[in-house]
């Protein structure tokens, strides 16, 4: 399938919730994790962007790969994304907000999806609660 965008995502899951993230001047929020660079490893773009949003360090093998995805890109609507997810086993450092982001948020089923990409709402969080992985 041909796509614009290539992305890998990092699913964090605490108290049975995800986390989730707006960029700062974005409206919707979004999964961890960022574009590859090119010629750049999934994984390797997984680890870099997840310490540069989260200030978080994860290594390869904590980074279980949960399913890849493709959908229209949720900020692009003109873009088709292929999103590599990866549920993130550990990881070293606390977790926050970086500089580029605007806001974090952890979600569950029943939480209000309405400014969440449609990817997140429509089958990432369906496929955590159906994992039971999350309420």
């Amino acid at each position: 399938m041909d796509v614009d965008i290539h992305k890998a995502a990092g699913i964090i899951i605490q108290n049975r919730k995800v986390l989730s993230l707006r960029s700062k001047g974005g409206a919707i929020f979004l999964c961890p994790g960022g574009k590859l660079d090119p010629g750049e490893a999934i994984e390797d773009a997984l680890v870099r962007e997840l310490f540069e949003e989260l200030t978080i360090d994860v290594k390869k093998q904590d980074a279980e790969l949960l399913d890849t995805y493709y959908a229209t890109a949720a900020t692009q609507r003109d873009k088709k994304l292929r999103m590599d997810t990866y549920i993130i086993h550990a990881y070293e450092g606390n977790l926050q907000a970086s500089n580029e982001i605007e806001e974090l948020r952890w979600l569950d089923s029943s939480s209000d999806l309405s400014n969440v990409a449609p990817l997140i709402a429509h089958k990432i969080i369906p496929e955590l609660k159906q994992k039971e992985l999350i309420d």
